[in-house]
């Protein structure tokens, strides 16, 4: 009499189905994962903003003008960017140290700060890079101009200005290069 033996291993077309349910839980993980990390940064690129714009507004307290110099952060060739230490030197007395952007040192993500010789320095633009597409409509209604795609939050009067008297490539103050607001124009 044979007995019916039971199989206890697993075939192939299971061992393969259960693979492939780790792998899509683990890319679904792994996605979510990312997402709450754009997040994460673009948040801390908002708080960043508000204290340096609070540091700036006491330096201007103090010396009836804001820091005179176009000033970024995430230069490849310094830690602190082409006269980010400048400006935090500026800044000291009300900001021990200017925040850098979350990604480090590279050329997509910075911080950037540009105050107008036109106007003896009385006012100036502030702006970061946003990642998340959730802030579309924080980085569009801001009052400054940026039309070659990305989110890019800015704050101040300099770009307010050039939004509201030019248009197009012109009204584009973050650019280096040939538009009027560039430069504190």
């Amino acid at each position: 009499m044979l007995k019916n033996k039971k199989n206890l291993g697993f075939t192939l077309i299971e061992l393969l189905v259960v693979i492939s349910i780790i792998g899509f839980l683990a890319t679904a993980s792994v996605v979510a994962f990312n997402s709450a990390r754009v997040k994460a940064r673009d948040g801390k690129r908002l708080s960043d903003i508000t204290l340096i714009i609070k540091a700036i507004d006491l330096y201007y307290d103090t010396n009836n003008k804001y820091p005179q110099m176009i000033a970024y952060t995430s230069s490849a060739a310094n830690s602190c960017g082409v006269n980010w230490c400048v400006l935090e030197t500026a800044l000291a007395p009300y900001m021990a140290k200017l925040p850098r952007d979350p990604l480090g040192n590279q050329n997509n993500y910075r911080y950037y700060y540009d105050s107008n010789s036109g106007d003896n320095y009385q006012t100036y633009g502030i702006m970061i890079r946003l990642e998340s597409p959730g802030n579309y409509s924080l980085a569009t209604t801001d009052g400054g101009y940026y039309n070659s795609g990305g989110q890019y939050l800015e704050k101040g009067d300099q770009p307010s200005y050039c939004r509201l008297k030019y248009s197009g490539s012109s009204g584009n103050w973050w650019s280096s290069g040939a538009n009027v607001c560039v430069g504190g124009n």
